[in-house]
């Protein structure tokens, strides 16, 4: 809701996913009624084609994607159905969603993604250690199905993962520049 408050005072014309219309008209009167902000309902961002019809019918109008949404909860034991699937298909459901239809639009990728990515807590102790974009934490995706921070913590590693492969992947067929912010 920051971004979308800070996007909107800077004149930034915002198209916002929500998952309900219920949430749409709930941001709608948090927000007021602007001919800046309209919404399209994702009511599911683990499906990989999720973000397609928002892309087919509004490619034109986007030329930066900011990618905010991924589970953050701990309110579960089926790790990889709630956290670990959901985070990676979000990113990879809009990456392939932009390929499609936005590939000539859109210039920029930003993608939020925590400390929770780049942090290795058997390291924390160190006060020596200096995590940058270059570490990893060290999450497989066996190591995420132990416990639920395991899981968080995995699901964002893996998300993020996932842009960077895509870009690389795809080199030749998107040319949008990737930023993440942890």
């Amino acid at each position: 809701l920051w971004v979308v408050d800070y996007l909107l005072k800077e004149g930034y014309e915002v198209i916002g996913t929500v998952r309900s219309q219920e949430k749409a008209d709930k941001l709608t009167k948090q927000f007021g009624p602007s001919a800046k902000l309209s919404f399209e309902i994702v009511p599911d961002i683990s499906n990989i084609n999720s973000f397609d019809h928002v892309f087919e019918k509004r490619a034109k109008e986007i030329d930066i994607v900011i990618h905010t949404a991924s589970p953050f909860h701990y309110n579960t034991t089926e790790y990889e159905k709630d956290l670990l699937i959901p985070a990676v298909n979000g990113t990879k459901g809009i990456l392939n969603s932009i390929k499609k239809y936005g590939s000539q639009t859109v210039k920029r990728l930003v993608v939020t993604s925590p400390y929770a990515a780049i942090l290795d807590p058997s390291k924390m102790p160190d006060k020596s250690v200096v995590f940058t974009e270059k570490s990893w934490n060290p999450a497989t995706w066996e190591s995420a199905q132990l416990n639920v921070s395991n899981a968080y913590r995995g699901s964002k590693k893996f998300a993020e993962k996932t842009a960077w492969d895509f870009l690389e992947e795809n080199k030749g067929s998107v040319s949008f520049k990737l930023t993440t912010v942890n």
